[in-house]
């Protein structure tokens, strides 16, 4: 059954304002336009701040880990087919004991470490586990969270895996390509410590930009970007045999009473807005999905048969398994309504309760789809260890190619939302500087509640003892270019402004930390950052690195000579600071989000116990009010661009409706990316979204746009 595909918008306010009520032909020829434009880019609360969490003070994070001298590279592992799959899982099935069975269908809690009671479980064990089918050669499912990297919960763990950027920040490289690398290194440091299951990605469509686990959410603001992304970290991921579980389905927007609330979502909305990324990783081949905590429609997420089956098994194809969030199974009969896996434990799932409710049909179908999913991936082909797993736990997953990738993806998310031409530095004529802000300094926490710049707080915290910070990692290309470098890291305007006025240039970094659990309190930066920036942009030239969670206000952003922005970026933050400021790398990054002008212009978590998605697909830069100070899709890069008048293509040259055509030149010398990346919006009227390709070469490049008819 065909879907009504997502809407898009092009990053220019002005023409979103306009196109509303424009007949389809009239909104092309405007998208048009959009395309040029955009082609010439070519592509928490105060109790977390991140005062006292400096370098200096954290003396148990003084040691970089050592590294690993090789990745383990292989080819992406060949996989069943679906059907192939599903014909072994049958045969097998028909080899199950009764306990077997009901063994596939609920997790187990790890044993308790009864002689460190701060310890809650043993080392060696997972965050969750199932039973292996021993005498069957089935696996244990060894899960871990997650998107971010490998999250090294064990005691003495710490800094043996990668502290990845955060995806969001991997879709500010709008590079799928990219984000399949990434993700299939994160799968290899998962395979090294004897996982087999991720618990990830997150690819819910942005709704409140107070929201504290925007930064996990790998779509951004955009269903269609987030569909081409989500291809691509699953595919990345399942090709070293590492499982994904998509979550959270669905409609899990917001923190604030995230297992009270019941979102009320039409089925136009759900299939326009937040179902496409959930489609695109079934199309790749998801073997799991995990459903969320809220109710839908007056129904628990993970006993609503009409999310479960209607929408996810029967319209979307999905061919593998559902498990619950940890405890969010609020009924026996959930199996019966599409649920496959109670996580983490057996509570409702219990062999007595399915017995006493007649469920043995429906148990051991997911049965089944367990099997699916293990027989898909080969996962009983592998030699694997069996928890507890202490050699693979103990192990030192981070190598020197994976900080390279990691420097490499931090660098790509970078987005420029503002230079006056301050940007790149010029060591012949800035001979000082001088960086400022809490966060300039801060380093890693090893409370993941809290969080930190770098990784964000939460199930998806990687703790990492090795994080370059931004002053460590300006200052030593600095130095390198002959760069004088002073620093103030406190929040006194006086002092700031004092030493502002003994540099050439100041920069100012600003972080804002949030977490799983609870939502930001406003959209300002942390650690009274504004006022720093207020103080300082007067006396000299003034750069702002912010490195955030998702939306921020920029209410000084006109006064400053240049923005970037860096959704946590992991350990490799400060060095790709360095590349941008010095240009040793070209800015392509692009907002997957909007930032918005004003608080006004968002919608907020709403504390009632019904949610209701009154506002249909008109979030972000979808809304006909909503103000941006920096729309979805802006970015700006090192070079200029200029532009033929677009041109109407037809005959053999189009095989859509319509296509128009628009050659785009490089007219300075400083390297462009090598793709742009336009974006269109297609509202009402029946209109499908444009389909756009493009080339490009050094110096030329050609966009295509196509409609599709209707």
């Amino acid at each position: 059954m065909q879907q009504r595909r997502p809407v898009h918008a092009s990053s220019l306010t002005s023409w979103v304002k306009q196109y509303n009520q424009r007949p389809c032909l009239l909104t092309l020829l405007l998208s048009s336009l959009a395309v040029a434009a955009l082609c010439s880019f070519l592509l928490p609360p105060a109790q977390f701040s991140t005062k006292g969490r400096t370098a200096e003070s954290m003396s148990n994070f003084s040691v970089d880990s050592p590294l690993v001298e090789a990745d383990d590279l292989a080819a992406p592992r060949k996989l069943l087919t679906w059907g192939e799959a599903r014909a072994k899982a049958l045969k097998t099935a028909a080899l199950l004991t009764q306990q077997e069975t009901y063994d596939l269908v609920h997790g187990f809690l790890a044993p308790a470490n009864k002689s460190d009671p701060e310890q809650k479980q043993l080392s060696g064990y997972y965050v969750g586990n199932t039973k292996p089918l021993k005498r069957l050669g089935i696996p244990a499912l060894k899960m871990q969270d997650s998107h971010n990297g490998f999250r090294a919960s064990d005691p003495g763990e710490a800094g043996t895996t990668t502290q990845w950027p955060c995806v969001l920040a991997l879709a500010s490289s709008w590079d799928d390509a990219l984000v399949q690398e990434v993700a299939a290194a994160i799968g290899r440091e998962f395979r090294g410590k004897g996982a087999n299951v991720m618990l990830g990605p997150a690819v819910n469509v942005h709704r409140v930009s107070r929201g504290g686990r925007n930064f996990e959410f790998l779509s951004g603001e955009d269903p269609f970007l987030g569909a081409r992304l989500t291809r691509a970290f699953v595919l990345g991921v399942q090709g070293e045999g590492i499982m994904t579980v998509v979550k959270q389905f669905a409609f899990n927007e917001q923190e604030t009473n995230r297992k009270f609330i019941d979102a009320g979502v039409s089925d136009e909305t759900a299939w326009e807005l937040y179902y496409p990324p959930f489609q695109a990783a079934i199309e790749a081949g998801a073997a799991a999905v995990m459903c969320s905590f809220n109710q839908v429609n007056g129904t628990h997420a993970c006993s609503s048969r009409n999310l479960l089956i209607r929408d996810l098994k029967d319209k979307m194809g999905f061919n593998g398994f559902v498990m619950s969030d940890w405890e969010a199974t609020h009924s026996t009969g959930a199996i019966a309504s599409g649920l496959d896996v109670e996580m983490p434990n057996s509570h409702w799932f219990t062999q007595e309760r399915l017995l006493q409710g007649s469920y043995q049909i429906a148990v051991v179908e997911a049965a089944i789809r367990v099997l699916t999913s293990v027989f898909r991936l080969r996962l009983d082909t592998d030699t694997s260890c069996e928890p507890p797993c202490m050699k693979e736990r103990g192990s030192n997953v981070r190598t020197a190619a994976h900080l390279h990738l990691a420097r490499k993806a931090a660098t790509a998310g970078i987005v420029l939302l503002r230079n006056d031409g301050i940007l790149p530095l010029n060591s012949n004529s800035i001979k000082s500087l001088a960086i400022m802000g809490l966060g300039a300094n801060s380093n890693d926490s090893s409370n993941a509640g809290s969080g930190s710049a770098y990784a964000g707080g939460g199930s998806s915290h990687v703790v990492s003892p090795n994080v370059v910070t931004p002053l460590a990692g300006i200052r030593d290309r600095a130095g390198k270019a002959g760069v004088m470098v002073r620093h103030y890291l406190g929040n006194h305007v006086y002092t700031a402004q004092q030493l502002a006025a003994q540099v050439d240039v100041v920069v100012v970094v600003g972080a804002t930390v949030t977490a799983e659990g609870w939502d930001r309190r406003n959209l300002s930066l942390d650690d009274e950052t504004n006022a720093i920036i207020d103080g300082v942009c007067n006396t000299k030239p003034t750069i702002v690195l912010l490195e955030t969670s998702g939306a921020v206000l920029t209410p000084w952003r006109d006064r400053v000579s240049a923005v970037a922005n860096l959704f946590h970026a992991g350990e490799q933050t400060g060095n790709a600071w360095a590349s941008l400021l010095f240009g040793d790398a070209e800015p392509k990054g692009r907002l997957p989000i909007t930032f918005p002008a004003t608080e006004v212009d968002t919608l907020l978590p709403s504390i009632e116990a019904g949610v209701r998605y009154s506002e249909g697909a008109f979030t972000s830069y979808r809304s006909p009010t909503f103000k941006a100070a920096y729309a979805f899709g802006h970015g700006l890069s090192y070079t200029h661009f200029s532009f033929d008048r677009p041109q109407l293509a037809v005959g053999t040259n189009c095989s859509a409706a319509l296509c128009v055509r628009i050659l785009i030149t490089n007219v300075v010398a400083a390297q462009a990316p090598k793709w742009c990346r336009p974006i269109c919006t297609s509202r009402g009227h029946g209109c499908r979204t444009p389909h756009f390709s493009c080339v490009a070469s050094a110096g030329r490049g050609c966009c295509s746009a196509a409609r599709s008819k209707t």
